[in-house]
């Protein structure tokens, strides 16, 4: 891929002066890009739409000043959700968004590796419903929301979001999706009375109303599900290429995008894991580790009080290296993390109340290892 070109390509669309022909070959440097190794290619159809949707208002707030082409641009992915080329342009944007902020500050590339920034596009927690409307959720009064279709949808005085399926009068499913933004989590009961809390960046899609054969959901990120028992109608989630089916049970699921393993991990109960052809059924107690390059599933034994630790508004590392630490500051913090110098390959460990500052985190990591921190903004910089 030619960076000059490139470049040259996001600098004409941003300036709204791209022509028809240079969006096509834009797009086509996209399709490039998602054929590489380590970028979406482990994401299934619904999550790809997903993960473009939720870069897209993030990419597009921050340019300065947008031109009409762009707000056009914006506007016709409101009107066609699954147009593919204007949202693979964009994405392609947010992905080398960086690079370009690099060269227009004339700083030197080739040792600096950067931490992916954020699958989110809101600083606030949002209920996006089956007719496209936005609800910010810190913003909305405690009581109703929206009700359609015999589902009633309140929030509680507590903050949390509770489905009341009082009549289903359409077998037609129609489904809301909940966003996370960085340093936040939030709590929602699904309309079957499953109860679901979600962890920084994270996502959930599910219907209003569970009416088929099966309770489906998909999740991206990070989520602690409590699943309401129905022997009539499993409960599955989807996450990163894997399905995860269950009658009712207690599981935690970390399935971030930016993290090479996903993890599902089982506090009561019992689940049956599908990853590729293979099945496994975990025990209490057990975490199933599944990566995109291989097809078996690893079982083992886990510390179950350091995989829930953010649902209780903690942070649990042991002998973690320090790229998995970085990613999970980045997510709470709102930070953007960058790498220079020799690769690290010494392993921390410590605990920490997600109310403690980034300072007092980075400081303890500092007096821990081998490790230093540069922060200039929401830029923090890891040296050896």
């Amino acid at each position: 891929m030619d960076q000059k070109r490139l470049l040259e390509l996001i600098n004409k669309v941003k300036e709204g002066q791209a022509s028809s022909a240079e969006i096509l070959e834009l797009d086509n440097l996209y399709g490039q890009f998602e054929e590489k190794k380590g970028y979406i290619e482990h994401l299934d159809p619904d999550q790809k739409i997903a993960y473009r949707e939720l870069i897209f208002d993030r990419i597009h707030s921050a340019l300065p000043q947008p031109s009409a082409h762009v707000r056009h641009l914006k506007t016709r992915r409101l009107r066609l959700f699954r147009f593919w080329t204007a949202a693979s342009i964009l994405l392609l944007l947010g992905v080398v968004a960086y690079l370009y902020m690099m060269q227009s500050e004339n700083l030197p590339m080739q040792d600096v590796i950067v931490e992916s920034d954020t699958v989110i596009s809101n600083d606030k927690p949002v209920l996006i419903l089956a007719n496209g409307r936005k609800i910010n959720l810190d913003e909305a009064n405690v009581g109703i929301l929206a009700a359609s279709a015999g589902v009633v949808i309140r929030k509680t005085a507590d903050g949390e979001i509770i489905y009341e399926n009082n009549e289903v009068s359409s077998n037609t499913l129609t489904y809301n999706t909940i966003e996370i933004p960085r340093g936040q989590r939030y709590q929602i009961q699904l309309p079957d009375g499953s109860k679901v809390w979600l962890n920084a960046m994270s996502s959930l899609r599910y219907p209003s109303a569970f009416s088929g054969k099966k309770r489906e959901v998909k999740l991206i990120g990070e989520g602690y599900f409590e699943i309401a028992s129905d022997k009539t109608k499993p409960f599955v989630v989807k996450s990163r290429g894997q399905d995860v089916e269950v009658l009712g049970t207690h599981f935690n699921i970390n399935g971030y995008p930016d993290e090479d393993q996903t993890k599902t991990t089982l506090l009561e109960g019992s689940v049956k894991i599908m990853h590729r052809g293979q099945t496994v059924i975990l025990k209490p107690g057990q975490q199933a580790t599944s990566t995109d390059d291989f097809q078996d599933i690893k079982v083992s034994s886990v510390d179950l009080e350091e995989v829930v630790a953010w649902k209780r508004g903690e942070f649990i590392f042991e002998n973690a290296d320090i790229r998995y630490i970085m990613r999970h500051l980045a997510r709470r913090y709102d930070i953007v993390v960058e790498y220079q110098g020799e690769k690290m390959i010494q392993k921390f460990g410590g605990a920490f109340q997600h109310t403690s500052s980034l300072d007092e985190l980075l400081k303890y990591l500092e007096s821990y290892g081998d490790v230093r921190f540069k922060r200039e903004g929401r830029r923090v910089i890891v040296m050896k």
